[in-house]
């Protein structure tokens, strides 16, 4: 095999190993470079094999083309499934609830529930942080492990409005407001709107 076709093989299969791996861990800021960085090898690939196609045309080598088809389906997978075709459900099974926010600039939030009491935070905004935490459920009324993510102490399900109304273990006080000029009505609302988040709820199952 010559070094132009391991180059295509190598650059392929290095890009999709990163991408199965990546989204298991909390890799913050670092995702968002790893992103553009992929982007870049994935674009050279698609070059590089349509410049190995031209090669192998004018040099019919069998394993030049099944190297090529090889890092062709590679591509395709990527395309298909570009946070990898392993994710929590194929491990820890199907969601008892799954939900999700979406804030200013297009950044989101999402938790998914497990039957064995796990759940998973998903926070996308100029990279992907993922943290693993551990849960318990009373009729709708989810307590949430604070010693592992401290965000949240719980939440409650609203299945009227499909919301899961999740509570801040550390809320906004008055002193958070003191720059802004407001009556105490209006200083009254911010706090009480800061102490919890509403996401939407996409997923329930069997609670």
């Amino acid at each position: 095999m010559s070094k132009y076709f391991k180059l295509i093989f190598g650059l392929s299969m290095t890009l999709f190993l990163l991408i199965q791996v990546q989204g298991f861990f909390d890799l913050g800021l670092i995702s968002f470079i790893l992103y553009i960085i992929e982007v870049i090898i994935f674009i050279a690939v698609v070059i590089l094999i349509l410049i190995g196609l031209y090669k192998w045309m004018n040099n019919p080598i069998r394993f030049h083309i099944i190297i090529l088809g090889i890092s062709s389906i590679l591509l395709g997978l990527i395309i298909y499934k570009p946070f990898g075709l392993i994710d929590d459900k194929m491990i820890y099974g199907e969601n008892l609830l799954f939900v999700h926010e979406e804030g200013v600039a297009s950044c989101t939030s999402s938790f998914e529930f497990k039957k064995n009491g796990k759940y998973f935070q998903k926070s996308v905004c100029f990279g992907i942080n993922r943290k693993v935490g551990n849960y318990t459920i009373n009729n709708d009324t989810i307590y949430l492990d604070t010693l592992q993510i401290n965000q949240y102490k719980y939440g409650v399900i609203h299945r009227k409005d499909s919301v899961l109304k999740m509570y801040l273990t550390h809320p906004k006080t008055a002193k958070d407001f003191e720059d802004f000029k407001l009556d105490s009505a209006q200083l009254q609302k911010k706090i009480e709107y800061s102490t919890k988040k509403f996401y939407k709820i996409y997923e329930i199952n069997g609670i």
